[in-house]
Order: C-alpha cells, then structure tokens, then sequence
C-alpha cells in the first residue's frame, strides 16, 4: 500500500511538472536568440530539473513551471527576474520559447545519444589546436561522455575554459558550448588523416592529436613537513655524508672541462597534463685561473636566447670556498631518496635522487649524476595550488670545448 501511495504521488507531481501537450524536462541546448535589435547564437545547455530547478552549463540560476503550454521562468541571470515565455514544439528535439522581447531556439540534448555519437566521433583525446598567433598554444581535451576542457599558453597567461561538447553523426557537425570564448558554436567537422578541421562563420581551427602518456608526470607526494619529526626536529643531518659530490673544488674540476649543458624543458599546461616544451642552453665559463666557475642558470625556464623583457638570468657561480653540494640549486631542507640509472637523450647515468622542499610549497627532485660533480640529469620541479605548476628537465647534450 505504501509503495502505491508514493508511486502516484510520482506520477502527480511529474504530471504536474509537464502539465499541458509539451514534455520540456531534460536538457536542451539553446542554439539561437533573438530579440528585436539583436540574434546571438549562445550554444549553452539549459536544463529542466524535475524538481523545478532551472540550470545553465550545470549551474542552477533558478526555477521553471509550466502550465497550459506557458513557461514560467524565476532566474537571476536573465534580464528580467520573472519571464513567461509561450511553448512550441518542433517534433520531440526542438522547442520554441517565445515573448514580446525574445524568442529562444532549443535543441534537445539526449545524454544517452550523445554519449553514443561522441565515442563515434573519435574525438576522444587531446588535441594540438593552432592559435591565434605563433606563441599561442591551445590544447583540446575532449573526453566521454561530453566533458571538454581548453586551455591556451602564452607568454606570462594561461587561461583554461571547461564546457561540453556534442557530435551529430548525421551532418559531420560539432557543437563546443564554453564559457568566457568565442570559440563556443557549431562547427563543420572534417578529419584527413590524423588532422582536425573545424569551422564556421567565424573561426577555422585546425589540430593534430596530442600523444601524451599519463605516465609521463610522476607527483611529487612529499611535503616540507615530512623532513622534521614531531618536535620539530630535522631528520635528515646524516643524509649529506650520502650525497655524491663531496669535495667542492670536484665541481670546478669537472665543469671546466665543459663548454655548455644543453636540457630539454618541459612546462606541463594546467588541467590538460600537456606539456610545452622548448631547449635551454646553460653556458659554462670560469676565470683564467679557473677558481671560480659560473653556469647559466636556466631552471626558471629560459637562457639567455629567450630571455623575457627586462628580465637577467639569476647569478649562479662556484668557487672552491662554496659549501653547496646541491650545485646550481640551493637549499639546506633535503634528503636522499635513494639511486637509480636513469637514461635521458644525453645517455643513461647513475645517480642519487635527492627530495628538495622549497619556497612557499614548492618541491624539486633531482637526479645528480655520481660521477660528474655538478651535472644534475633530470629534475622535476612541482608546486600545488591554484598558480601551481609541473615542470621537467631533462639533460638533452653535454658539450664539450672543441679541442
């Protein structure tokens, strides 16, 4: 009897959601609007709740009832706060919203057929995009059913929009809906080989797949904290007899010997996991004496052939008297995490990995090359928060002065 009762209250309080000719439950997305000075194409999903909440890109902004085919809106985003709009269907997948001041296209949204069209798509992945200039890059990141995430680097700017995205098997088109860009809209869509092309009326973008192993970025799951015990005392004193360049004149002894240190840089973009990658040059120059020694300094992400304006490479020299066995990198609050061969495109070298807590929540590990006294192979540098970053690199040549 109990199940009964709460069954045809169900079905009351949907038909009362519904009352009239027209279903309007589920999710549309709004294709076009027009007003009397304006026709805007917003490509956003609006979504009847069968609660009677009214929800735009996922987010509630306020309430919906319809009765006898008039829809009664409460928002805090339109206009106006209260609008009622008169209903028309245009068979099951589009509906008209009309008033005196505007009229709304919608275009239903069925999330069981999206699913389906976007896996058909084969869409699924990241994606290359060209920018609007040399220096930008834009990432795709589409991913089942219908998330979508952008995000675009240029020099000192990062910016990342999230939507949704839909495929229409039937005319090749393909819907981006995005907050805060133009690029959101609906695009003809055409592959060539392993190349995307999207366009419409205002944009033509055109991109390559990204193939990037999630393996690729390994987190850094250790804190400044974990090097002190509960008293506040530092763990790791007996560590430094474990380091492997022990005598500071080793490290002139070998950097002399080399002209210039050459490492691949990796910048992994926010949210996409992507990296941005370019080659750095650390030059190597000592005194006539060679008592002193200095090496480019390139860990904040340039050298000195794309330096940004008003910027100077950080001062970064030895000499016999240093007392900095983590050379070019300073820091007293470390441990060694053990060894390891590791291979890069310089070739392949024991080291000593070593777990560096830094400034304001920043964490590094290096990979300090036994047998070379100031050669680091490979460091990731990792900061987590809203401004964080990911950042790898790599030892890409060793040059040596020409004989």
């Amino acid at each position: 009897m109990q199940k009964t009762i709460t069954l045809l209250i169900t079905l009351f309080f949907a038909a009362t959601l519904t009352a009239g000719k027209t279903n309007i439950l589920g999710n549309w997305i709004i294709t076009k609007v027009e007003s009397k000075n304006d026709v805007s194409h917003p490509y956003q999903t609006l979504a009847f709740m069968q609660d009677g909440t009214l929800k735009i890109m996922g987010i509630p902004v306020g309430t919906w009832e319809l009765k006898a085919e008039k829809l009664y809106l409460k928002t805090n985003v339109f206009e106006k706060k209260n609008e009622n709009y008169d209903v028309t269907a245009k068979g099951n997948d589009n509906l008209i919203l009309s008033n005196k001041e505007k009229t709304m296209y919608l275009q239903k949204m069925d999330k069981t057929t999206v699913a389906e069209n976007n896996k058909k798509s084969g869409l699924a992945g990241k994606w290359k995009i060209n920018g609007d200039y040399p220096e930008m890059i834009r990432i795709f990141d589409f991913v089942l059913p219908d998330s979508l995430t952008v995000v675009e680097n240029e020099p000192g700017v990062t910016s990342s929009y999230i939507g949704s995205w839909v495929y229409n098997p039937n005319d090749k088109s393909l819907i981006l809906m995005m907050m805060g860009t133009e690029m959101r809209g609906k695009y003809n869509m055409e592959k060539i080989d392993d190349e995307l092309i999207l366009k419409n009326e205002k944009f033509t973008l055109k991109g390559k797949p990204v193939n990037v192993s999630a393996t690729e970025i390994k987190h850094l799951n250790f804190t400044e904290e974990d090097f002190y015990d509960a008293d506040g005392n530092y763990k790791y004193d007996a560590d430094e007899e474990k380091l492997p360049w022990q005598e500071p004149y080793s490290i002139i002894e070998n950097l002399i010997q080399v002209e210039e240190l050459v490492y691949r840089y990796s910048d992994f973009l926010p949210e996409v996991n992507v990296p941005k990658q370019k080659i750095l040059k650390a030059r190597v120059t000592s005194n006539p004496d060679n008592v002193e020694l200095c090496v480019d300094y390139i860990f904040d992400g340039y050298d000195n052939e794309n330096l940004p304006e008003d910027t100077q490479l950080t001062p970064n020299c030895y000499t016999q008297d240093s007392y900095n066995k983590l050379f070019p990198f300073k820091g007293d609050t470390y441990r060694v995490a053990g060894t390891e061969q590791i291979t890069t495109p310089a070739g392949t070298f024991n080291c000593t990995v070593i777990d560096v807590a830094g400034d304001f929540d920043a964490v590094s590990r290096l990979w300090l090359i036994n047998d070379m006294p100031g050669i680091i192979a490979k460091i990731i540098r990792e900061k987590k928060d809203d401004f964080g970053y990911y950042k790898i690199f790599e030892l890409e040549k060793i040059i040596n002065p020409s004989k």
